[in-house]
């Protein structure tokens, strides 16, 4: 299993391996890929990895130019399917797109501060697509998630919803929980 922080160094592909870099323990390497089904995806807001108590190659100059606030987007009919996916946190937006892509979380998704990363804070974060599954969907204290736009809603599937954040469904989206803790 492998954690990737999205960068958007390219574009907002993705598939683009140059949108990644591979996380090891709190450090932010060069390295580059695309996760799969069995990787944690980071994706921040904005320039604020290091406040979520990581370092981008120990040079905080390089991790801000490398973390962009770009919207990552998936596209093509291909699904993609990743363990854990950790969006937004430290207070500002974060929005991954996957428009009609089948896109499933076996996992978790949350917020830093739920993660119980270093000094996150409650972050806010969207869902915009037409197929998205998340077993576990964990809204952090004081986060906020919101799906889809009022010109397109989202069609999301949460099996398991837990936290104390807000659930902002005011898009004409369709939010299906399965079960509730």
């Amino acid at each position: 299993m492998t954690t990737y922080l999205w960068t958007g160094a390219s574009n907002t592909d993705w598939s683009n391996p140059s949108n990644w870099n591979v996380v090891s323990g709190t450090n932010v390497t060069t390295a580059t890929g695309v996760p799969g089904s069995a990787d944690n995806v980071l994706i921040m807001s904005g320039n604020s990895l290091n406040q979520a108590g990581y370092t981008y190659n120990g040079d905080a100059n390089a991790m801000n130019n490398a973390v962009k606030n770009m919207t990552p987007t998936l596209s093509g009919s291909t699904p993609v399917t990743v363990a854990n996916v950790t969006l937004g946190g430290n207070g500002g937006p974060a929005t991954l797109s996957t428009g009609s892509t089948p896109f499933t979380v076996t996992g978790t998704l949350q917020d830093p501060q739920n993660a119980g990363f270093k000094n996150a804070q409650g972050g806010s974060y969207s869902l915009q697509g037409t197929n998205i599954h998340l077993v576990h969907l964990a809204l952090g204290t004081g986060g906020n998630v919101s799906y889809g736009t009022v010109s397109t809603p989202a069609n999301v599937t949460v099996d398991w919803l837990s936290g104390a954040g807000q659930n902002d469904n005011g898009n004409n989206s369709a939010l299906t929980v399965t079960r509730s803790r």
